[in-house]
């Protein structure tokens, strides 16, 4: 009866796929067809990785500050930065009021999002006000998330959430968001050491294309079998068996952060919590997921972009 469910779905199943090709958000094909006969994944990936550099060798070549440019290829070429004293908010004691009075809403997060007047969170911080980040910074934020991605993103695409994370659950373990060159941002509110979870990556992992379509292939069939060890589509190092040899290849980076660092990341490297028993405070910056087109339009107006962020004033 699974078999014949299988076939059945089939068609429906590599339509879907067909039209979630281009979708970023869309992590994984679901058919036969797109898991084990035709490598849907490996044509992403390099797609992506051709749009990816070529937005990201013009941005260079627009960036007329050395310190800029400093930053901008070591995120490219290890996957992560950390910028020190980029911004303290005044009015912390008030966040971590907020934060202690929220109900865990899953995992072990609480979470308090901003910018989205339709969700209920944002009721909470309306007498607060003064909690939401300025466009200043908000622009500076775009800068290095629109150099990672490949795309020129503007505020409505990111979502900007308070969160104190405290506990384990299923991002402990080392694994890649997505198959496309991905940010996300994390500005720290509190001081963040060896026993606070701290953010873990594995340098240079988001360029191992090899790696990345080895494994991405991997997780597809083993959702497609229903033998997942995790059940997720963003995929997972101990999917493999040969999990462990992933940290001969690699050096790992661990976000040691002062009050009001900021750490930029490529999440299509390979990331997670480190250890640790003390909750960790930030502003969750995690913009969109889109799709490829959207990343090959933004090639032509970088300039404009650029200008338009107003960073030089």
């Amino acid at each position: 009866m699974y078999l014949i469910k299988k076939i059945f779905y089939e068609p429906k199943c590599i339509f879907k796929d067909i039209l979630g090709f281009f979708k970023t958000s869309y992590k994984k094909p679901v058919s036969f067809f797109f898991n084990y006969l035709f490598f849907y994944q490996n044509l992403r990936i390099e797609i992506d990785k051709y749009l990816t550099e070529k937005y990201q060798k013009i941005f260079l070549k627009l960036e007329k500050s050395e310190n800029q440019r400093k930053k901008l290829k070591h995120v490219q070429k290890f996957g992560v930065l950390k910028i020190e004293n980029f911004f303290k908010f005044d009015n912390k004691e008030k966040i971590f009021q907020l934060l202690s009075e929220k109900d865990k809403d899953h995992n072990s997060e609480k979470r308090i999002l901003l910018f989205n007047k339709n969700e209920q969170n944002y009721k909470e911080i309306e007498k607060y006000l003064n909690l939401i980040p300025t466009e200043k910074l908000i622009n500076k934020i775009l800068y290095f998330l629109s150099f990672i991605r490949g795309e020129n993103y503007n505020k409505n695409q990111v979502r900007f959430s308070f969160v104190v994370t405290d506990g384990a659950n299923i991002t402990d373990n080392f694994h890649t968001d997505m198959f496309s060159h991905s940010p996300k941002g994390y500005l720290y509110l509190k001081e963040v050491d060896k026993d606070s979870r701290p953010f873990n990556y594995l340098l240079k992992s988001h360029k191992d294309y090899p790696t990345r379509k080895k494994l991405e292939n991997l997780t597809g069939k083993k959702l497609y079998k229903g033998d997942s060890k995790f059940n997720s589509s963003s995929s997972r190092l101990k999917e493999s068996n040969e999990y462990e040899n992933y940290f001969k290849d690699y050096e790992i980076f661990e976000g040691l952060a002062n009050e009001g660092d900021i750490i930029f990341v490529d999440t299509s490297g390979f990331h997670a919590k480190g250890e640790g028993f003390k909750p960790r405070y930030a502003l969750w910056i995690e913009p969109k997921r889109e799709n490829l087109l959207k990343k090959l339009t933004s090639i032509f107006s970088i300039k404009e972009y650029l200008s338009s962020l107003e960073l030089d004033k």
